[in-house]
């Protein structure tokens, strides 16, 4: 991020806030993203994503919504993992 341009705006330009969190939190939008990692063949974007969801829902919101366990949040979301389709169905659940 050390090597992003400065950039200046305009006078009288209007910026608006942009929290990433709640991108990470739209079910929809997580959808279309982890279907577009699968129709790639990307899983490590998958994991990826899948993982940032978790961490912007919080682990014991998923916890308390689907019943599920710490370990197995956090087994699905890991470097080497291959989470089950049910799993994946569970934490996509949550959100908004």
């Amino acid at each position: 991020m050390n090597n992003a341009p400065i950039i200046k705006l305009k006078k009288g330009a209007v910026s608006f806030p942009h929290d990433p969190k709640e991108f990470l939190k739209d079910r929809a939008k997580i959808r279309q993203a982890l279907t577009e990692a699968m129709e790639e063949g990307d899983m490590d974007a998958f994991r990826e994503i899948l993982g940032a969801h978790v961490k912007a829902v919080g682990v014991q919101n998923i916890i308390d919504r689907t019943h599920l366990t710490k370990s197995t949040i956090y087994s699905a979301i890991k470097e080497d993992a291959n989470p089950t389709i049910e799993t994946v169905f569970r934490i996509l659940k949550t959100g908004t």
